[in-house]
């Protein structure tokens, strides 16, 4: 069977839900002039870069020693440059759940055992200082911001490099 014809078959045996998915794929490839992987990777892309930006404002909540602030921050960095490698290794953004993600981060990333462990730590630690009235004095949370920040800055550069190292392998 001809590839046209085995595509054929497979729209006119499917769902009108199925067709509008393939009807909004179409229209995705055809306004960004660029192949799907390319799109991809483009919103791969784009979520390091939210990462990165979380990061910088976590980096700049140190300077001004508002360290609460920047353990959200922070945190948010990890988890979207991580998302980030995850949309790409399992081909979607299957596993965003704050509680998910961790167990989801691809084998090949460099540093993957130790991002699966520190995320779930870096989460608590970011509920507790988005929501816990104690400890009060801004100073006692110093060390938590310090820790995720480092954590954020890892993950970022990880992925950034992974990224960039899939973006290759997928070239040649």
């Amino acid at each position: 069977m001809a590839e046209t014809d085995h595509l054929t078959q497979i729209v006119s045996t499917s769902t009108a839900r199925e067709l509008d998915l393939f009807g909004l794929g179409a229209q995705i490839v055809h306004v960004h002039g660029a192949d799907w992987q390319q799109i991809r990777e483009g919103a791969a892309s784009a979520r390091l870069e939210l990462a990165a930006d979380f990061l910088a404002r976590a980096e700049a909540s140190i300077v001004a020693a508002s360290f609460r602030d920047a353990v959200s921050r922070a945190y948010y960095a990890a988890y979207h440059a991580l998302r980030a490698a995850t949309f790409i290794a399992f081909d979607g953004d299957d596993h965003q759940q704050h509680s998910v993600l961790p167990r989801k981060i691809p084998d090949d990333l460099d540093g993957f055992e130790r991002f699966r462990v520190d995320l779930n730590k870096a989460r608590l630690a970011r509920n507790r200082a988005d929501y816990d009235v104690w400890p009060t004095a801004n100073a006692d949370w110093q060390r938590d911001a310090q820790w995720v920040v480092a954590l954020a800055q890892d993950a970022v550069e990880a992925v950034r490099q992974y990224l960039s190292q899939e973006n290759d392998e997928r070239q040649s």
